[in-house]
C-alpha cells in the first residue's frame, strides 16, 4: 500500500469512518492477511493494508477486542 493510498484512508478517519488494517499479503510471515483488525489511532506501516472500516456495533467491537488481546487469530 503506498503513503498515498493510506492517506486517502486516514482521509477518511478523520471525517469520523472508522479504520481496519491487516498484514499486506506475502509480507512477513506472521499475522493472518485475510483478516481485518479495527484499529484506533492510525500508523502507516509498509507491510500492513488499511481501509475505511464497517462501523461495529459496542458489543461487536469489544469482542473482537477481546479476540485479539487473547490471542485469537
Amino acid at each position: 500500500m503506498s503513503k498515498q493510498q493510506f492517506a486517502r484512508a486516514v482521509s477518511g478517519w478523520a471525517d469520523g469512518k472508522p479504520m481496519e488494517f491487516r498484514v499486506a499479503p506475502g509480507s512477513t510471515d506472521y499475522g493472518s492477511a485475510d483478516r481485518w483488525h479495527p484499529m484506533d489511532n492510525p500508523w502507516y506501516g509498509e507491510n500492513f493494508q488499511y481501509r475505511i472500516g464497517v462501523p461495529l456495533s459496542e458489543v461487536e467491537r469489544l469482542n473482537l477486542m477481546s479476540a485479539m488481546h487473547e490471542g485469537d487469530d
